[in-house]
């Protein structure tokens, strides 16, 4: 083929067509980045990675344990005080709060110079427990930027194992 006639050629063919896959991972980008930054097509602001991440990160990290008597919590909650955790329980249901703030400030002598910091923390995490609590026996501590949440079950769990067979 001449080179005249790959130019015809290009000029006829939709640039498209002749890159399919591009042309799919342009619109799945597309698709994926409308849905993450308007995921209910409501009119949010366009939110970047960074303000997304920003945002996911001040939902705190859990383990949830259920054992026979009791539900157990750790939730993952840096730079706070004990004093500066909230916490709502129902029947089975548990809220965790928090939030800090951290001020630093620093002047230097040569002019006006001044600046000041301020770092803020805030979490937020529902959760749904496995079974009924009972909330007047709850106990809570708070170490190292791990809260530890004990939760007395209102009764006891029964539980049973089953042997799998094989067919």
């Amino acid at each position: 083929m001449t080179k005249q006639e790959n130019k015809i050629k290009q000029s006829i063919v939709p640039s498209r067509l002749t890159q399919p896959f591009e042309v799919v991972a342009n619109d799945m980008e597309r698709m994926f980045s409308n849905f993450l930054s308007r995921p209910f097509e409501t009119d949010w602001p366009r939110l970047s990675f960074a303000e997304r991440w920003s945002l996911e990160a001040q939902l705190p990290r859990i383990d949830i344990r259920d054992d026979d008597t009791q539900v157990v919590v750790h939730a993952e909650v840096p730079g706070l005080k004990a004093s500066d955790i909230q916490l709502e329980l129902s029947d089975n249901s548990l809220v965790i709060r928090g939030t800090s703030e951290k001020k630093s400030e620093e002047q230097e002598e040569k002019g006006h110079y001044y600046r000041s910091e301020i770092s803020r923390a805030e979490y937020y995490r529902a959760l749904t427990l496995p079974d009924e609590v009972d909330a007047e026996k709850a106990k809570a501590s708070y170490k190292d930027g791990i809260l530890e949440v004990i939760l007395p079950k209102k009764s006891p769990t029964h539980r049973r194992t089953l042997k799998v067979e094989s067919r």
